[in-house]
């Protein structure tokens, strides 16, 4: 699982948030990513530590 990479769409989805949200995440850097090429990528497990801390 900590090896699944997600775009910006499909963490979109994931969180059931809008595609700002998640952009501002990436800015602030709450949500760390990785850039393959031009394309930005987020691992699964990074998203289920923000979850887990926003939760707390």
């Amino acid at each position: 699982m900590e090896n699944d990479f997600m775009t910006i769409k499909e963490v979109v989805e994931y969180l059931k948030v809008s595609e700002s949200t998640v952009r501002r995440l990436l800015k602030s850097g709450e949500l760390p990513y990785y850039r393959v090429g031009k394309h930005i990528r987020i691992k699964k497990n990074d998203l289920e530590l923000l979850r887990k801390k926003k939760n707390d």
